[in-house]
């Protein structure tokens, strides 16, 4: 049975583009307070299910995201199959990701054996988009509904079907999974093979005794993002940490050796932030409106210092940095100046009414493409005007769209930027999360937020959070 929405107390809202915390929410607590921010409170409780379902229709029958993410709330009081079968109508021929992670959301929340039964058949007889997103509604579920299906569908013929089941099974704690995540590291999509490490390190100590030694091989031939996601799965199984992205190490380790005495090499690895970049295929998108000409927000030289630390290798020069633009651009261009040989660059600057997406397909991170994407850098102004989901569905096609996306297009996207959406197409910043987010999440393409000074943090931190990326939060 559901809490009557009239016990839930209201969400505050707060003035957009303000960095804004909630302390002690974790990452999916957040992404569900995000979409509820800023919603009007429904003046009663549905009392029957068609008065539920007049209430969904009027609700997607707004221009308003902020209305149209509301439109499952009523059909919550009636879980069940109608109440399934209504919202999965709607996701049928939704194709805004605001209603579409509404609706997953509201799936995932359905508890009744014949609400999750209903789930199960619409899920083995869907296919596409339309199934993967069955998929994101079951990583919602706290119950082990839907094992046997999602099992199915981890073994089955579809990588990118595989690997979003293997994450909701990890969800889950499911161990079965584990065998079948090792098999998708050898599928030759790096998207694929890092969301199977994903589940490997989701899954952590519940993994079979030998997984580590498995771990260990792939990470000696992995070439792509899921280098990052091998290590963390390493880690998680182990409990050893520092080995970074060195098989040579986690082998010796792995095979019985102490740690301390092993030596350690690891490979070359460039960084935003603090954040290891290790895509074979990177998009880095950097904001150029007008908030980049705010002064900085690290007055004190030693915190200024201490954020342009690079491991094992040279500070980003620092000494002239005044302006959050300097910020910005000196990271980004150090980024790609250190992405290791065998890496392809793409680049896409976002201010002003228009993104430049001259650079934006990633092509082979030569000596010429360095300096291409580092003259670009160097030659944006700040500009009027911020279409940040308009940047981020450009990177997330620079290779193509579906379904040459999964072979050419990027399996990372870093994002730099301090400023809110505005002079674009979608500006309210829960929508450009969620669309940002779920487009990156259905790709399994992470994206990391580098969000500075008073940018939009709960906007940052959702698209982050979907995509599978990392949120790094310097507004001070």
């Amino acid at each position: 049975m559901s809490v009557p929405r009239s016990s839930v107390p209201p969400i505050p809202c707060r003035p957009a583009g303000l960095a804004y915390r909630r302390r002690g929410l974790g990452p999916r607590a957040s992404i569900v307070a995000l979409l509820l921010a800023l919603v009007p409170a429904p003046a009663a409780r549905a009392g029957t299910i068609e008065d539920a379902r007049k209430a969904m229709a009027k609700a997607l029958a707004s221009d308003d995201p902020a209305v149209r993410r509301t439109a499952f709330l009523g059909l919550m009081d009636f879980d069940g199959k109608d109440a399934f079968d209504d919202v999965a109508a709607v996701l049928g021929r939704e194709s805004d990701p605001v209603v579409q992670h509404a609706a997953v959301l509201a799936i995932g929340r359905m508890r009744t054996p014949a609400a999750t039964d209903a789930l199960a058949a619409a899920t083995r007889a869907a296919k596409g988009p339309r199934r993967l997103l069955y998929l994101l509604a079951y990583r919602e579920q706290l119950s082990d509904a839907g094992k046997a299906v999602l099992l199915e569908i981890a073994g089955g013929t579809d990588p990118v079907a595989a690997a979003h089941a293997g994450l909701a099974l990890a969800k889950k704690k499911a161990a079965e999974a584990a065998p079948l995540m090792v098999a998708l590291l050898a599928q030759k999509d790096a998207p694929v093979r890092a969301a199977a490490a994903r589940a490997l390190g989701e899954l952590g100590v519940l993994a079979p005794k030998d997984t580590a030694a498995k771990l260990a091989d792939a990470l000696a031939t992995g070439d792509g993002r899921e280098r990052t996601d091998l290590v963390a799965a390493l880690e998680a199984i182990t409990g050893q940490k520092g080995l970074e992205d060195d098989p040579a190490a986690w082998k010796a380790v792995v095979g019985g050796a102490a740690a301390a005495g092993v030596t350690k090499a690891p490979r070359p690895t460039a960084y935003a932030v603090g954040v290891p970049v290790r895509g074979k295929r990177v998009v880095l998108v950097v904001d150029h409106s007008v908030s980049t000409d705010d002064p900085h927000p690290f007055q004190d030289r030693e915190r200024l210092q201490t954020l342009c630390k690079v491991p094992g290798a040279r500070d980003v020069p620092w000494f002239k940095m005044k302006t959050i633009g300097d910020f910005l651009n000196a990271h980004a261009t150090r980024m790609v100046a250190d992405l290791p040989e065998g890496r392809a660059i793409g680049f896409i600057a976002t201010g002003g009414t228009k993104n430049d997406t001259k650079l934006a397909r990633p092509t082979p991170a030569t000596p010429g493409a360095r300096t291409a994407v580092a003259k670009a850098i160097e030659a944006m102004k700040p500009e009027n005007g911020l279409d940040l989901l308009g940047a981020l569905t450009a990177a997330l096609d620079a290779g193509g769209k579906e379904p040459a996306a999964l072979a050419n297009g990027p399996d990372e996207i870093v994002y730099f930027g301090c400023g809110v959406p505005w002079q674009a197409p979608v500006k309210e910043p829960a929508a450009v999360g969620v669309s940002a987010g779920l487009r990156a999440r259905l790709r399994l393409v992470p994206i990391h937020m580098i969000g500075v000074g008073n940018h939009n943090a709960d906007m940052y931190r959702t698209i982050a959070d979907l995509s599978g990326g990392r949120y790094v939060d310097l507004s001070r």
